[in-house]
């Protein structure tokens, strides 16, 4: 979805500039290591590569039908050559007859007995998309959603909530094989340090 794309980029630069101005005006400019070669993912069927924005993306929206509402659920990485983002979790719902958007305000995902539950969310009004962001404190749960069949969503959004599993064939050819490989390149650590707070802020969760 490149309208939340953008909106995210833009909105984690000006954290992480905001953040490089705090710090005795350190430079963004500056480049930061990546721990791990995005050029490793070019082959990787969910990989894009903006080349007028020089900004690349690794990930995928799963969405479910159900009552006349899309139901969108995803995970991916973003970044440049010397930038890059926590993983995130995205999740919005969209009517499919008016095309509008409402808010997602919490999610919890099952995955085998283990409930986890995201409950404070970054809400981009431009994008009409909640974001949670992952970091080492969910190690856990990126090697559970790596080894399951399958998981199952509950979307609170404003009084209602609703409850849809994720297919098996394409959960195990999508959100499990993305998973996998964010372990595999160790995007947890990558991420440019100047966005941890996105991860102490929008990457808490309950376990249950």
């Amino acid at each position: 979805m490149k309208k939340y794309r953008i909106a995210l980029l833009t909105l984690c630069l000006i954290l992480a500039i905001s953040v490089s101005i705090a710090e005795n005006f350190k430079s963004i400019s500056t480049p930061v290591p990546i721990i791990f070669d995005p050029d490793t993912l070019k082959n990787e069927e969910f990989y894009s590569y903006d080349p007028f924005d020089k900004t690349w993306n690794y990930g995928r929206d799963y969405y479910r039908k159900i009552d006349g509402y899309k139901y969108f659920i995803g995970i991916g990485i973003d970044g440049s050559d010397s930038f890059c983002m926590p993983i995130h979790l995205t999740a919005y719902i969209e009517e499919e007859t008016t095309k509008l958007n409402y808010q997602v305000t919490s999610f919890s995902i099952l995955i085998n007995e283990n409930v986890y539950r995201f409950s404070k969310l970054l809400y981009d009004e431009y994008a009409e998309c909640s974001f949670a962001f992952l970091g080492n404190n969910a190690r856990d749960f990126l090697q559970e959603i790596a080894e399951a069949d399958t998981i199952t969503v509950r979307f609170v959004w404003g009084k209602r909530h609703t409850d849809f599993e994720v297919r098996k064939d394409v959960y195990t050819t999508s959100l499990k094989r993305i998973a996998k490989k964010l372990i595999e390149i160790n995007a947890l650590n990558s991420y440019n340090t100047t966005l941890e707070y996105l991860v102490t802020q929008y990457g808490q969760f309950e376990k249950y």
